[in-house]
């Protein structure tokens, strides 16, 4: 089969948990198939760089653009290139052709929209991703969310009307497209799949807690820093490793200092598969303070590290990963850093903490993931 996948929301500054699995699970189906893959330029350059591995064989399409929205702050501007992005690819299609099967790796318009484009001109079969509905995430009313509010109800008319398969990860997402009178017979679950985890067996713990994720509001950041200075009253010496970069990145940085934790944090932004899974094998704890998620990958992938978890309780984390987490109240950040306290000074307690994560993730490993994905695409 000839796939395409449509990751056009990638602004080269991060890689979401969805676009993530999409683009491994691709990894399997390539052995077979043929992967194409429209992005914008920014998200080639950023998966050259930290998927070199994943993405040998693909054949890869930079997205047209007229602007450079990885560097954009500006709403107005912002819009101007979502609207662009929408135009660009959609006509961008029309240039490469006829694919078995185009696959939408979110349910935004801007993957959306070149998808049904290639159903109505190729008779392309089409695939789309749903991970976690921006209706069901209880944004406050900003402009930007309104105008998102919008952009996702246009696109789940479209994904409703001309995909041929849907793929989601959890029942909050399963009931609300039920609501909307999907049919049924398109809907299938799919479980985000993770890579094992192989590490030396003398890797030593070098930090106390690891944070891995978008560097945004929604991902809790604001909260990490709160949550390290409580328990830093009790454990004076406590490290910490944060991956990843975002929008937060300088505001983040000044809270440290102003809190007077810049010795115990350290920020690595971006790194690659490898060396992340390296620095989780080197930690002890990860702490997830945010406050959405559609499944939580990121979770996942320190649970198959060994890592006890600490959550706020979400329904997508206790929905596939059961009570294997220590959850606190959305929000209460005295909560979590009890959690963090309670497993440095409990042996005992880590160890069936971490035990109990292994055997939460065993079932979603991507190959068998990818697999499970892959027939469903060819029985359309």
């Amino acid at each position: 089969m000839k796939i395409l996948l449509v990751q056009n929301g990638w602004s080269g500054q991060g890689i979401s948990g969805g676009d993530k699995h999409t683009l491994e699970s691709a990894g399997f189906w390539k052995e077979e198939n043929v992967i194409h893959v429209l992005l914008p330029a920014s998200g080639i350059n950023f998966l050259k760089k930290h998927f070199a591995s994943t993405i040998d064989g693909y054949v890869l399409h930079p997205l047209w653009s007229l602007l450079d929205f990885a560097r954009l702050t500006n709403l107005a501007v912002i819009i101007l290139s979502y609207n662009l992005r929408l135009v660009f690819s959609g006509l961008q299609i029309l240039t490469l052709g006829k694919f078995d099967a185009v696959i939408s790796c979110s349910h935004f318009l801007y993957d959306v929209l070149p998808a049904v484009s290639a159903k109505m001109f190729f008779r392309s079969r089409v695939v789309v991703y749903v991970y976690h509905l921006v209706s069901l995430q209880g944004r406050r009313p900003s402009l930007r969310n309104k105008f998102s509010s919008f952009g996702e109800s246009l696109s789940l008319v479209l994904i409703k009307n001309f995909a041929d398969a849907v793929f989601v990860d959890n029942q909050a997402t399963y009931q609300e497209l039920i609501k909307k009178n999907f049919n049924l017979g398109r809907i299938h679950f799919t479980r985000v799949g993770i890579k094992r985890c192989l590490p030396s067996q003398a890797e030593k713990k070098i930090y106390d807690l690891c944070f891995v994720g978008r560097l945004v509001k929604s991902k809790g950041v604001f909260d990490l820093p709160e949550v390290v200075g409580r328990v830093k009253s009790s454990f004076a010496a406590i490290s910490v490793v944060v991956l990843g970069g975002g929008d937060e990145v300088g505001p983040l940085r000044r809270i440290l200092y102003e809190k007077d934790l810049t010795q115990n944090v350290k920020m690595l932004g971006f790194v690659t598969e490898a060396e992340k899974f390296k620095l989780l094998s080197q930690s002890r704890i990860f702490v997830s303070p945010s406050y959405e998620e559609g499944w939580g990958i990121a979770v996942a992938e320190a649970m198959e590290c060994g890592l006890p978890v600490v959550a706020y309780e979400l329904p997508a984390l206790r929905e596939v990963f059961g009570e294997a987490p220590i959850y606190s109240k959305t929000g209460d950040i005295d909560g979590l850093a009890r959690a963090v306290e309670n497993l440095l000074a409990n042996t005992e307690f880590y160890r069936r903490k971490s035990e109990e994560g292994k055997a939460a993730v065993a079932r979603y490993m991507i190959d068998k993931v990818a697999a499970e994905e892959l027939k469903v695409i060819r029985s359309l």
